[in-house]
C-alpha cells in the first residue's frame, strides 16, 4: 500500500523482466520497453506490444502479459494505456474463472492517457489483468503502464 493509500499492482520499472506478470508470446517480449517514446509514461518503463524487447519493432506481433491474481479492495482501477484502439488489442480484467469483466481498447493514440475501471462492485472477488494483443497489421499493438487500486 502506498501512502495515499493506494495499492500499486505494477509500474514495468524494472529493466530485466515483468516480475510475477507473465509473458506468453513475442508481442512485448520478456522486460518492459525502458527510456520508451510514450509520452505520459510514469517512471521510465511501459509495456508496448509494439516495441517487443526480444522480437523487435512491429505490428505483427502476437502475446499476452497477465498479472497474477488479487483481491479487489478498493473502488477502482487506474492504469495509463496507449494503442491501435483496434478489437483484438485490449487490456482486460478477468475474474479467476477466465471471465471477462472489464475491457479497455488503446484508444488510436501514441501517447499513454489515463484510463479507469470502476471496480466497486467487485470487491472482495479475486481477479487479473491481462494485456493482450491477437492483431497484425498498421495500429496493431498495445501500450500500458502503472496499474493501480484506489478509491
Amino acid at each position: 500500500e502506498q501512502a495515499d493509500g493506494s495499492w500499486l499492482l505494477q509500474d514495468f520499472e524494472s529493466q530485466t523482466d515483468y516480475g510475477s506478470w507473465i509473458a506468453v508470446g513475442n508481442a512485448a517480449g520478456d522486460k518492459p520497453l525502458w527510456n520508451s517514446y510514450f509520452q505520459g509514461r510514469v517512471g521510465k518503463g511501459a509495456v508496448s506490444t509494439y516495441h517487443s524487447s526480444t522480437a523487435g519493432n512491429g505490428d505483427n506481433h502476437k502475446g499476452t502479459i497477465t498479472s497474477p491474481e488479487f483481491t479487489i479492495t478498493h473502488n477502482k482501477i487506474t492504469f495509463l494505456q496507449a494503442g491501435g484502439g483496434n478489437k483484438n488489442a485490449w487490456i482486460g480484467l478477468y475474474d479467476e474463472s477466465g471471465n471477462e469483466l472489464k475491457r479497455h481498447n488503446g484508444g488510436g493514440k501514441n501517447k499513454l492517457k489515463a484510463a479507469s475501471w470502476d471496480v466497486s462492485a467487485l470487491k472482495g472477488q479475486k481477479v487479473y489483468i491481462k494485456i493482450e494483443d491477437n492483431q497484425t497489421g498498421g495500429w496493431a499493438w498495445i501500450g500500458a503502464d502503472h496499474f493501480e487500486m484506489k478509491d
